[in-house]
């Protein structure tokens, strides 16, 4: 895709796209899911894209389905300090992850 971008045959890829892969990897069953979702997101800035509130809550998501809350946790404050701020949606996977795991009380 890159290749044919650089081409010109094809428009580059948007957030839209890397959204969306990011999103197929946050839904996998793969076991390095949320490695290949972490690791998009940085590939996804190194390519000049920046992350908004559904990449990183996508992230986030894959990560509290994995049972890593504490990568979670980290990815609110990498979340934070690249100026995106967090949304309801950010805050309640990770209540539903605290409650589920019994922090929350």
């Amino acid at each position: 895709m890159k290749d044919l971008a650089e081409s010109g045959e094809i428009d580059p890829p948007d957030i839209i796209v890397y959204n969306s892969v990011l999103d197929c990897w946050a839904k996998s069953s793969a076991t390095d899911a949320v490695e290949k979702a972490k690791a998009f997101l940085e590939k996804m800035v190194a390519d000049g894209v920046s992350p908004d509130e559904y990449s990183y809550n996508t992230v986030i998501y894959a990560m509290v389905r994995a049972g890593n809350i504490a990568s979670a946790e980290a990815m609110l404050d990498t979340m934070s300090a690249a100026g995106v701020p967090p949304d309801c949606t950010t805050y309640n996977t990770l209540l539903a992850a605290w409650n589920k795991s019994g922090r929350a009380s």
